[in-house]
């Protein structure tokens, strides 16, 4: 019995070249047609015709693609933010080989991964020399700062203070690890501690965007409504802890509990007030979109602390989960950036 495999190997060679063909050119024609004809000035035209068509394609890509690509890379931050990208994506690889069992996880890929990423992170850290020039620049504008905004002050000082230390350290420890300063032998030590200090931005961040979006509109109903969730779940409580609790302390209980479900009426009827606010014609779109660019900031503010403290060794949770983070802040920082348009002539 003759084996039909070649036979089909030809005839799908045959149907992706025919469809390829057809997708480059606007015409449908058969190509092999041309050549049982002889006719060598019609083969000659179909090919030009092509080759203006590959012409335009190569075209579009430059112009869509690669010359985007060139004025998107002379960018300082987007070369840093893509290299993160790449580092953190070998940091979810790590954590996922990592958790493989010990008998299966190829130990050969693990070190070139975790060369990669060490190799990337040494060019990153290169790259951020002289990165504390803007937390300096920071803190000599914020002595300007209003009087009256002494907490949002102090919260800005916090974090570009946070920053700026990080920085120096971060430098500190590139000069120790290339033998340029004394204590090489424990760089890690100070890479830890430049981390720690990131850490520390990153949380004054967050508080400073809390109070910020806290004192929009919405930001005043949304702390209301945890407040009416906080306080029935303290009414919940004791509900089911009621018969447990001593009968002599049952009536001071039961005041507490009734003082719950007065204070939880009155942050309902607050929430359901500050909504219809927001809602109405009272309220704000700016205030509104601040109040949304806070909460989608303390997000990302919040990724970037859980990534600084895994890293720092504050609170240590799996590379996994700290790489997916990184990616998912990087992704975000680069499409901040955005993509250039170019002009057509």
């Amino acid at each position: 019995m003759v084996s039909a495999t070649p036979a089909m190997s030809s005839l799908l060679f045959s149907v992706l070249t025919e469809y390829f063909a057809e997708s480059l050119s606007p015409l449908e024609y058969d190509g092999r047609a041309l050549l049982r004809a002889g006719d060598k000035s019609d083969l000659r035209a179909a090919l030009a015709w092509e080759a203006r068509n590959a012409a335009r394609l190569a075209d579009f890509v430059a112009d869509e693609l690669l010359r985007p690509l060139q004025l998107f890379l002379r960018s300082s931050d987007a070369r840093d933010k893509l290299g993160r990208l790449v580092q953190y994506a070998l940091r979810l690889l790590l954590g996922l080989c990592a958790a493989l069992p010990v008998a299966r996880a190829p130990a050969a890929l693990v070190a070139r991964l975790r060369s990669l990423m060490e190799t990337i992170s040494d060019a990153r850290r290169t790259h951020r020399w002289l990165k504390g020039i803007s937390p300096l620049l920071a803190l000599r504008a914020s002595a300007r700062a209003p009087a009256e905004e002494s907490q949002l002050w102090a919260l800005g000082v916090a974090e570009q203070f946070g920053l700026l230390a990080y920085t120096t350290l971060d430098h500190w420890r590139w000069c120790q690890q290339h033998g340029a300063a004394p204590g090489g032998g424990d760089y890690r030590a100070t890479a830890r501690r430049a981390m720690r200090w990131l850490a520390a931005a990153h949380a004054a961040k967050i508080v400073h965007l809390l109070v910020v979006g806290g004192r929009t509109p919405a930001g005043r109903a949304r702390l209301r409504e945890l407040r009416a969730a906080a306080l029935r779940l303290g009414v919940d409580a004791h509900a089911a802890l009621r018969d447990a609790w001593p009968a002599a302390a049952l009536p001071a209980l039961q005041r507490r509990a009734a003082a719950w479900q007065a204070e939880l009426a009155l942050a309902h009827a607050d929430a359901e007030a500050g909504f219809c606010f927001i809602g109405g014609a009272g309220g704000g779109k700016g205030e509104l979109a601040l109040y949304a660019r806070c909460v989608d900031e303390v997000r990302r503010q919040l990724m970037l602390l859980a990534q600084a403290a895994h890293i720092s060794k504050l609170f240590e949770t799996h590379d996994a989960l700290i790489g997916a983070l990184g990616v998912a802040t990087s992704a975000t920082d680069l499409w901040r950036i955005g993509w250039p348009r170019i002009k057509s002539d």
